[in-house]
């Protein structure tokens, strides 16, 4: 059975929204993390709500992914790689405004 109707959704259409909304998202949380720190070096104000936004949707977007199964083993190494090193600089730069700060 064959139509002459033009179809209007097909895998690549979807393909192409879901990298839109992607793109999209990545803008937003990029955004968002330059508008806290802007606040918080110019102007001296705690931005938390700003960086809970932040966080709870990247861990919505991450528990998504868990749940089905995307991530490899190398995917993890690299995760896991990525996470030490940040706590490895977020420590080293609370440690040397703590420095500043009693001097």
């Amino acid at each position: 059975m064959t139509t002459d109707e033009n179809v209007e959704r097909d895998e690549r259409t979807i393909a192409v929204e879901n990298a839109s909304f992607g793109g999209g998202y990545a803008f937003l949380l990029i955004a968002l993390l330059v508008d806290v720190t802007y606040r918080g070096l110019f102007r001296n104000e705690a931005a938390w709500d700003l960086l809970g936004l932040v966080i709870v949707s990247s861990g919505f977007s991450m528990i998504y992914q868990a749940r089905h199964r995307i991530w490899g083993p190398r995917f993890l190494w690299r995760m896991t790689l990525v996470a030490f090193v940040t706590a490895i600089v977020a420590a080293t730069i609370a440690v040397i405004l703590t420095i500043m700060k009693f001097r």
